[in-house]
Parts: structure tokens; sequence; C-alpha cells
């Protein structure tokens, strides 16, 4: 038995774009000024992008910004309640790929960790390293501060690349030298 699929506009691109229940995007014909006349732009199936971590994502222009949004969360907040508030969106299936509407769920953090775990025997402890102490110094070498993680640090300084300083891919972020603590 084939599901219908049923097409909605996304919420904040009214009249741009709409997600299917299946998990496609599309844009809608619409014109658009190039300073001289309006242009008419067909509308078309978008073409997902995938990140880094299997997560599929397109990008929407809205007054010439391009925000980019996981095709998950876009067909959740469309057609999925949502009553409870909860935080993140759970492929149950576990295929990062399948962003039809009946492989989606709403899920609380500890919901998702806990579905890794035991539908799909993931432990995420093994892909993630624990909290690291990190040492920031400033460009001269000088020790500043320890924090307890990456994440303390960049919360209290905003310097948003200290992993990969820490790493080795770069020289700096936020204007400092950052290390790991051994």
């Amino acid at each position: 038995m084939k599901v219908e699929e049923i097409w909605k506009d996304i919420k904040g691109y009214e009249g741009l774009y709409q997600v299917s229940n299946t998990g496609k995007i599309r844009s809608l014909d619409h014109y658009a000024s190039n300073g001289i006349k309006d242009i008419l732009y067909k509308g078309k199936i978008l073409s997902p992008g995938n990140n880094s971590r299997g997560y599929l994502f397109v990008g929407l222009c809205k007054k010439n910004k391009v925000t980019h949004k996981y095709i998950h969360r876009i067909v959740a907040e469309t057609f999925l309640n949502n009553q409870n508030n909860k935080a993140t969106v759970n492929h149950i299936d576990g295929n990062k790929s399948n962003n039809n509407v009946n492989n989606l769920e709403w899920a609380t953090y500890s919901e998702n960790e806990l579905h890794c775990v035991r539908v799909l025997g993931n432990n995420r402890q093994k892909e993630y390293s624990p909290k690291k102490a990190v040492l920031q110094y400033d460009l001269k070498g000088n020790f500043i501060k320890e924090y307890e993680s990456t994440r303390e640090a960049t919360r209290q300084t905003g310097a948003k690349a200290i992993c990969e300083v820490c790493k080795g891919k770069r020289m700096t972020s936020g204007g400092f030298i950052w290390r790991y603590k051994n």
C-alpha cells in the first residue's frame, strides 16, 4: 500500500518552500528581482547535503540569506505534535537518511541516548571522547586559565574552534592558543 505524499509549507518559509511527509523538500515557483526586473524561478525538489554525522540538510533562502536546516527537524516540526516540548528528533530505525514522518519521533536528550544504546546497539561513549581539560594561552604562549572541557571554554570565552586548535588543525581560536591538558 502506497502512502499518499502530503506537502505543507515550511514554517517561516511560507510560499517559498514546502516539505512532504516522506522527507522531501521543494522550492515553489516565485518571482525575485535582480534590480532591473522580476525573474520567475521555477520550483524544484531540493537535493540535500549530508553533514559529517550523516544527517541530511538543505539550504533555505529568504531575503537573500541562506539558512541550513536539518530535514528531520523540518519534517517533525511540520507533521508531528510536540506537546511535551521535547528538544530532539529521533530516527526510530536509526537511519539518518530516512526522514519519513513515520520514522521520526520527538525525544528528550536522555530518551535519544537510551534509544541509541538500547535499540540501535550504539554506545556513544565510543564515538565521543570524554571531557578533556583544556589550557588557554595568550599568543605569546603565556598560560592564562584551565577549563574542564572545550565546551566550558567556549561558553566562557566565545572561542568557537578550540577543538580544532587542540587537534592541530588550526593555530588559534578567539585570539588564543589552546592545548589539551595531558
